[in-house]
């Protein structure tokens, strides 16, 4: 038992102790960018043109408060609570080599549990540094520094729940040695700071929106830049136009006279777009030439899932339903774009168009609501093999259990006879004799109860059978053999 247990401390220790990864620039999208891991906070940057030369870059961490641990502040448990967060940025060149790490404490705050714990409220966070000349990749991290991290593996290591984001910023925007123009700032709202009496004072009031995301929450698109000409003054002209594939669903234009420089917000009414990625293209010109020129891409959601789920979750459950082809092309979408191609295969499965329900898709969250309750283990329900067999294909005509299989009931015996299976699958379960373990057969007759009668038809008159295995003792069941092509992962 002792030797069991120097075993894990060590595995554990080496666990811990293996440095970050680098990053790998062919992975990397441009900004913004969603975390994966314990908290899913969304990171948008803008760089802003320097007046001793180059760029100064503004990194704009969204952190939902749901994933944060709130604790009252000096002990009172009647005022407001607050969370203490390690905010990182990694630099890396456009090659891979890290070039600086940054990092900040942050404390949060939040009025009540009731607000900490729901959905909609979240953190703002900005972080501003000069940006390196040769950064390109960026490496984004956040720590709750008063939360551990859940799990045997990490009882001795005091890691903190975190989350992770990576991205690279858009190529420099173009500009002429007279003329530095910033990267547009997507932002939330825009308002100008007023004094007392209502008049306004000082720089404005930016709201960031690090996703990037208007539409059902926010029918208004913001956005800031900024200008800089030292050298250049007289009469410029900036004109604004949105592109949907290649076509401009939006375009207007000011005219700005002065020297030294400038910066511009506005806004636009977006109610009238679908879902869907767009971008927003800002270019700056004099007497008739263009001085420089940025672009941004955002997302129109219309729906409430899209506003309400991360990009794991929405991802996750799209895997449960879609062929292989579909969801490697839904990954590469972005939010927008990954929106309206939902909803069209949403609207596509509706038995009955026209009407306010989607009945196929109600059978999906019913379906979705039992995988958790009955097959999570060690893991979602959901995304559990057992869990995803059921979404897909409903409930089993037959299901055989065998918890702890005497000789006669072992798996190879159970299967080894059965006329539905090939002689390559024959094969592969008399080679699995490695121990008794405990398994499941679930047994489709006909065409099963498929959620997409369309896509998932059995081959007429067959049978489908899918086995799990429970190979390490813990009641997690893995699919490990199928008479259904492609079924085992």
């Amino acid at each position: 038992m002792r030797s069991v247990v120097m075993a894990f401390l060590v595995m554990a220790a080496l666990t811990f102790a293996l440095p970050a990864a680098a990053i790998d620039p062919e992975e990397l999208r441009p900004f913004p960018a969603t975390a994966s891991g314990d908290i899913p906070f969304e990171i948008d940057a803008a760089r802003f043109c320097s007046e001793r030369g180059g760029y100064l870059a503004e990194y704009y961490f969204r952190v939902p408060n749901r994933y944060l641990r709130f604790l009252p502040a000096s002990g009172d448990t009647a005022g407001p609570l607050t969370a203490t967060l390690e905010c990182e940025i990694t630099l890396y060149s456009e090659g891979g080599d890290e070039l600086e790490t940054r990092r900040e404490t942050v404390v949060v705050k939040s009025s009540s549990s009731e607000a900490a714990a729901a959905e909609r409220p979240f953190q703002l966070v900005t972080l501003s540094y000069p940006l390196n000349p040769v950064g390109w990749g960026v490496r984004a991290r956040v720590r709750d520094l008063g939360a551990r991290k859940r799990g045997i593996l990490y009882v001795f290591s005091g890691r903190r729940r975190d989350g992770e984001a990576q991205a690279h910023f858009s190529a420099e925007p173009s500009h002429t040695r007279a003329v530095c123009l910033s990267d547009i700032q997507f932002a939330w709202a825009i308002e100008a700071r007023r004094d007392s009496s209502g008049r306004a004072v000082g720089r404005l009031h930016i709201v960031p929106n690090p996703g990037r995301a208007y539409g059902l929450r926010n029918p208004t698109l913001f956005f800031y830049f900024e200008v800089r000409s030292p050298e250049t003054s007289g009469m410029f002209r900036a004109d604004y136009e949105i592109h949907r594939e290649g076509a401009a669903v939006f375009a207007d234009s000011d005219t700005i006279t002065g020297s030294g420089g400038w910066s511009m917000s506005e806004r636009v009414d977006v109610s009238t777009l679908e879902s869907g990625t767009y971008e927003l293209r800002v270019r700056i010109s004099q007497d008739g030439g263009t001085a420089a020129e940025t672009a941004g891409t955002f997302n129109i959601l219309w729906t409430p899932i899209a506003w309400e789920r991360s990009e794991d979750e929405v991802l996750d459950e799209a895997e449960l339903y879609l062929t292989e082809a579909e969801f490697a092309d839904l990954e590469e979408m972005e939010a927008g774009d990954r929106a309206r191609f939902l909803e069209a295969f949403w609207r596509d499965q509706d038995p009955t168009p026209g009407t306010a329900r989607n009945e196929t898709y109600e059978q999906f969250l019913a379906r979705v609501d039992y995988a958790e309750r009955q097959f999570s283990v060690l893991h979602s329900g959901r995304l559990s093999d057992r869990g995803r067999i059921y979404v897909r294909f409903g409930e089993a005509d037959d299901v055989r259990r065998e918890v702890i299989p005497v000789e006669a009931d072992r798996l190879e015996s159970a299967l080894g006879d059965d006329p539905f299976l090939d002689s390559e699958l024959k094969a592969a379960i008399s080679r699995d004799r490695s121990r008794p373990r405990a398994y499941e057969i679930w047994s489709y007759y006909g065409r099963g109860d498929p959620l997409f009668p369309g896509r998932d038809l059995f081959p007429g008159g067959e049978q489908i059978r899918f086995v799990f295995v429970d190979d390490q003792g813990f009641g997690e069941f893995y699919l490990r053999y199928s008479t259904q092509h492609g079924a085992v992962r």
